[in-house]
């Protein structure tokens, strides 16, 4: 006798089988239908035909959800793509058309939009320090960065090292413009996260107390505070 029923001929009927923990369990043997059985052969249980039918299924949908992932991952990582294709000499996608791309590069900008923070001015470098924690390289608009910011990095805001040239150049202000966060190493020497582009000056005023308290504190740990 054969090892496998002709399970064509049998509907209703009950098949006793032990799963993993060795429990007898039972499972409906139902008539195969012919479109079936050309896939699954003769010889397979109802159980494997349909286990091999899920698989049949189920691997589109794999496929499809891992199309999907890989979509995400992509879109994740779209500064990545649009860097490495100026990089190999495509036109640099981000770049708006009010800044040049000699001075702008293959970095990756986004968005124009508002900042508020610390700009400040020292040494080789003019950095920004936003409120939301971008540290970035700091380009004035086209038309300059206007008096009243240039006047207030004039203006040592210090009244403890009221001759220390690092406690001057630090002013509060509002600016619009691109920030680049990719690929993470711009201004003076590679030392900047970020890198912004002002296209305007919106508003600007001293730096609050508690900043200049920080400055002073290292100026004074360093004895720089003369």
């Amino acid at each position: 006798m054969s090892a496998h029923p002709d399970i064509s001929d049998v509907s209703g009927a009950h098949l006793r089988s032990r799963n993993r923990n060795g429990k007898i369990s039972r499972f409906l043997i139902r008539k195969v239908p012919d479109r079936t059985r050309r896939h699954c052969g003769h010889t397979k249980s109802v159980h494997a035909c349909a286990m091999e039918q899920k698989r049949r299924w189920i691997m589109p949908i794999v496929s499809v959800a891992m199309l999907a992932v890989g979509f995400v991952i992509l879109f994740q990582n779209m500064p990545a793509v649009y860097y490495a294709a100026c990089a190999i000499g495509f036109p640099n996608a981000t770049l708006p058309e009010m800044l040049a791309l000699k001075d702008v590069g293959c970095a990756i900008l986004e968005e124009k939009r508002a900042y508020s923070g610390m700009v400040m001015i020292g040494g080789e470098a003019a950095a920004f320090h936003t409120e939301t924690g971008e540290y970035a390289s700091f380009h004035c608009p086209k038309d300059g960065c206007g008096e009243n910011l240039e006047r207030q990095l004039s203006i040592n805001s210090s009244a403890s090292c009221p001759h220390s040239r690092a406690a001057a150049g630090i002013a509060y202000a509002e600016i619009e413009g691109w920030m680049a966060s990719y690929p993470r190493n711009f201004g003076h020497l590679g030392a900047f996260p970020n890198d912004f582009f002002a296209s305007q000056i919106i508003k600007v005023g001293p730096p609050p107390p508690s900043f200049i308290l920080q400055i002073e504190k290292k100026l004074q740990e360093h004895d720089a505070c003369t």
